[in-house]
């Protein structure tokens, strides 16, 4: 059999130590959650730049995600928080069978 591989879907993902921190206390989220939580941290505090929109301050809060910086381009925001997920909640590889556990109970199968 064929090694199943984990799919990458939408689903929840586990948070590493940065993420849990910033959501609260919150062990697994959907990425798509954890950037509308960043957003909507980044609207209640006005820290778009209104110079260019495209950029976000980064304040204490989120210095915990984005350390060393000023501020973070929108776009380049998403490649930056991939480190902070840890696996895909679920994922599960599976191995091909051993060989013993295969045909172990075939019982001879010859022909008399």
């Amino acid at each position: 059999a064929p090694v199943k591989k984990a799919s990458k879907g939408w689903g929840e993902t586990y948070l590493k130590p940065s993420l849990v921190e910033f959501t609260g206390g919150l062990t697994q989220m959907k990425r798509s959650d954890v950037v509308k939580m960043i957003w909507a941290h980044v609207k209640a505090n006005d820290l778009q730049d209104p110079k260019d929109k495209r950029h976000i301050f980064v304040d204490d809060r989120l210095k915990i995600l984005f350390p060393g910086k000023k501020r973070i381009h929108m776009f380049s925001m998403n490649k930056d928080l991939s480190k902070h997920f840890g696996e895909r909640v679920g994922s599960v590889v599976y191995d091909e069978p051993a060989e013993d556990d295969e045909e172990e109970e075939s019982g001879g199968g010859g022909t008399e």
